[in-house]
């Protein structure tokens, strides 16, 4: 497996900082602050020179935008004399939930949501503007993210669109359509490209137990105990839908056309279907970790004692609880452990 070109897509559990020709471009990504290295900077990193690694990932990036991204830059490359046999695809889905929608210049321009500089630090949050061949940001329109629903902090009117598709349209049923007709899209483009790939997901994005609670985490085992239930107990909710079904055939068809052949996933007593997330709490040891480089970014560099201070300040007796993105130094064993084998 002679790689030369290895491309990584997903959110910001791919790339945190910037968003793609934007105000960061796809190359530039060892760049970003060490302690927002995800898994495509470790890999950089591994392979060395002879190999490029083109990082994709944005913050709120939803399986919309990350399927069309990654089409686009294989097209580049072909269109520049690349030989798909060269091309490698790791595919990092996001959560189901998220959507995206187009916003064309002229609607953009009817409700003041033109791409601006000067808005400040949120100029492009929950944008996507990936097109290259492009005069200035915005010029053929953009999609616009919903990422995780809360979007009081971006300075564009069609943030409003948000609300109205939440209350009109959103459900686990039609969410599910978007995600499989997403993989099945790209999953066919690849195999008829000839292009080698593997998925994988942020979290588990596929047992109903997720779909219903609305994804993972959202609990902890112990309510009063925050640190004992992730760091000691490594708590994860229990799934043991290995034969996954759909009550609804609009989207038990689909599931049925998914090859999971070409999907890593954390396998274990507690989970068939395990994320990147998973993935983190499972192998996360606080005993051995003398650097207090720790489990999440968010959290790192503090010690158990800290920890258990912080978490407890915090959250106090809620059961309601959010991690946050595996650190740089999960995200560099998750590279050497599980990815590095699919590309050597």
């Amino acid at each position: 497996m002679n790689y030369k070109h290895i491309i990584c897509c997903g959110c910001s559990f791919t790339r945190q900082q910037g968003r793609i020709n934007l105000d960061v471009m796809e190359d530039d990504f060892l760049n970003d602050d060490a302690q927002f290295f995800r898994w495509p900077h470790h890999l950089q990193l591994i392979m060395g020179d002879d190999v490029k690694v083109y990082n994709l990932g944005n913050p709120t990036n939803d399986n919309s935008i990350i399927r069309k991204n990654i089409i686009y830059k294989i097209e580049e490359l072909i269109k520049n004399g690349v030989s798909t046999k060269d091309i490698f695809v790791f595919v990092q889905w996001s959560s189901w939930q998220r959507n995206s929608f187009f916003i064309s210049n002229q609607k953009a321009k009817e409700f003041n949501s033109l791409i601006d500089n000067n808005r400040g630090e949120n100029s492009y949050a929950h944008i996507s503007d990936f097109i290259k061949d492009k005069k200035y940001n915005g010029e053929f329109g953009y999609y616009f993210l919903t990422g995780g629903f809360m979007v009081d902090h971006i300075p564009y009117e069609v943030k409003k669109i948000v609300d109205k598709y939440v209350e009109f349209f959103y459900s686990e049923e039609e969410s599910l359509i978007r995600f499989f007709d997403n993989i099945l899209f790209l999953q066919s483009f690849l195999n008829d490209k000839g292009v080698n790939y593997l998925c994988f997901n942020l979290q588990n994005n596929f047992s109903k137990e997720y779909v219903t609670i609305g994804g993972f985490p959202v609990f902890v085992n112990d309510e009063n105990k925050v640190y004992k239930s992730i760091y000691i107990d490594k708590y994860i909710p229990k799934t043991d839908d290995i034969n996954l079904s759909y009550d609804n055939p609009y989207i038990q068809h689909l599931f049925n056309l998914i090859d999971f052949n070409k999907f890593w996933f954390l396998q274990n007593n507690d989970t068939f279907y395990g994320g990147l997330m998973e993935w983190s709490i499972k192998r996360y040891d606080i005993n051995k970790d003398k650097n207090n480089d720790g489990l999440w970014q968010e959290w790192a560099h503090r010690d158990s004692k800290q920890l258990k201070q912080e978490l407890s300040n915090r959250w106090g007796e809620s059961y309601q609880f959010e991690l946050g993105h595996p650190s740089a130094k999960m995200n560099e064993i998750f590279t050497n452990e599980v990815l590095l084998k699919y590309v050597r």
